[in-house]
């Protein structure tokens, strides 16, 4: 669900996101903000094992970091 119509640039949508206080989710799409949905406890632990498994070749390789889902990016 686009939750605004105009489009928004990725500093604008970081300090709109800072002013509020509730547990909803959304992410920067093209320009709209859109409402992620919830977490769900199935998706934390299938990301944490992909993520365990390419931590580990990244590490034997020497290709960098690799980072969660919960970070920002842009």
């Amino acid at each position: 669900m686009v939750i605004r119509d105009k489009t928004y640039t990725a500093d604008k949508f970081y300090a709109l996101m800072a002013e509020r206080d509730d547990d909803l989710r959304f992410e920067l799409v093209e320009g709209y903000i859109v409402e992620m949905a919830p977490p769900r406890s199935i998706n934390s632990q299938i990301a944490l094992k992909i993520g365990s498994y390419l931590n580990i070749f990244a590490e034997e390789h020497d290709l960098g970091y690799v980072f969660g889902a919960d970070g920002g990016y842009i």
